[in-house]
């Protein structure tokens, strides 16, 4: 097979290994390994909420065999609505002038939808140029910031950014969904004839990274004096999206409960929500940490007795939860606060390796938890489903198989 040169357009990239950063390097630097593949991405500096920069990253960078190139931007990526925009333009811009100068080194582009507008850069650049593209569809746009009353539906920029986000996806080579609702979804903005295009993969663990340990020999467990205790995690990013409030509440009604502990880890949006609500409350169930440093995600995720995976009923489809992968190769349960169509909720009932806390659920979610934490065997074996499911069809190295073989196929095309 021929030399592909291929550029990668996303924000988030080495060493920002959280959400999107941590999938879209791994991925990527896997993908590197084959001979016939040469990548070049470009990113921007990681955000300081999620990565500590302990010394001065260089512009260029070669990461296990990935060519990186970094910029700054105006604005910032957690700030004001405002802030963001130009944040994300200011990126935009900035890869479109990279993308059409070096336009004769690269056979192909692969961009996700963060940045939303990024896929436009693509687009252009097949327009004029002839150079394919593939579109890794994370989070649907405008439909995300209108449920998060961002846009009205009725509004000029909602419309306008609705074209654009079809005129992309239809453009597509090939279109990467994570999960089957969202590809429901994918298919409505897409011709008929144009659904041959979408691809399922879904996220992934590295099971290289990402392994059980033994509650015995879980440092971390010991750092905060947890080894007999019950903990209940929710581990990532506590955003708009993710409705982590009946988990405060059951900590709440639980708070006598001596042996139960809740552990909130990770940034976001809501993580000042959790903070506040901590204190008001003088809870100290609780636990709120920031983002842990990625080797020492195996020993958080394994500490669980379950691990909370949430997302609002109204935004199914339009994201897939990928930690819940990381969760199974922790051989940690699942507890979803989820709808019951969606994708991680299709997968907890096939695998059988966690519980649905759904809105159509009679009991409090403290009641449902003090009955649930009664049968340890039934915990265990949904831990040891979990962990096999992961391993027979969520491990990296599956995901970055069927990749290849997407570039390949795009290869061969053109």
């Amino acid at each position: 097979m021929r030399q592909q040169r291929i550029l990668v357009l996303c924000q988030h990239f080495y060493p920002e290994m959280v959400s999107t950063g941590l999938h879209m390097t791994e991925l990527f630097t896997n993908l590197a390994e084959f001979e016939h593949n040469k990548i070049t991405v470009f990113c921007t500096y990681p955000s300081k909420e999620e990565f500590v920069q302990k010394d001065l990253l260089p512009t260029q960078e070669r990461y296990k065999n990935v060519k990186i190139y970094r910029v700054s931007n105006l604005g910032q990526q957690h700030g004001s609505i405002f802030q963001r925009l130009l944040f994300s333009i200011s990126y935009f811009l900035k890869a479109f002038w990279f993308s059409l100068r070096y336009r004769k080194s690269f056979d192909l582009i692969i961009i996700s939808t963060n940045p939303p507008f990024i896929g436009f850069v693509a687009y252009i650049l097949k327009r004029f140029f002839c150079i394919p593209y593939i579109l890794i569809v994370y989070d649907i746009y405008p439909e995300i910031a209108i449920l998060l009353d961002v846009l009205k539906p009725s509004s000029v920029t909602a419309k306008i950014w609705s074209w654009f986000t079809k005129l992309i996806y239809n453009h597509a080579d090939r279109l990467v969904v994570i999960g089957e609702d969202m590809r429901k979804i994918v298919m409505e903005k897409l011709k008929l004839h144009l659904w041959e295009r979408i691809v399922l993969i879904h996220n992934w663990a590295d099971s290289r990274e990402i392994q059980p340990v033994e509650k015995e020999k879980n440092n971390f467990l010991k750092q905060y004096h947890l080894q007999d205790k019950i903990v209940l995690q929710y581990s990532g990013t506590m955003g708009r999206t993710h409705n982590i409030e009946p988990i405060l509440e059951a900590a709440l009604e639980l708070k006598a409960e001596q042996d139960i502990v809740f552990m909130f880890v990770g940034g976001g949006n809501k993580k000042k929500i959790v903070e506040q609500f901590v204190k008001t409350h003088e809870l100290n169930n609780v636990i709120v940490l920031p983002y842990q440093p990625f080797e020492v995600l195996p020993q958080t995720l394994s500490a669980a007795t379950f691990s909370f995976v949430c997302l609002e009923d109204e935004f199914t489809g339009y994201s897939v939860p990928s930690k819940s992968y990381g969760i199974m190769a922790s051989k940690s349960p699942i507890i979803g606060l989820l709808r019951e169509d969606s994708e991680i909720a299709d997968t907890i009932r096939q695998y059988d390796c966690g519980v649905l806390y759904s809105k159509n659920n009679n009991q409090s979610l403290s009641d449902f938890l003090l009955e649930l934490l009664k049968n340890k065997e039934r915990i265990q074996q949904m831990g040891e489903n979990g962990y096999k499911a992961f391993l027979q069809h969520f491990d990296l190295q599956i995901s970055v198989g069927k990749y290849q073989k997407l570039i390949e196929s795009v290869s061969t095309k053109a």
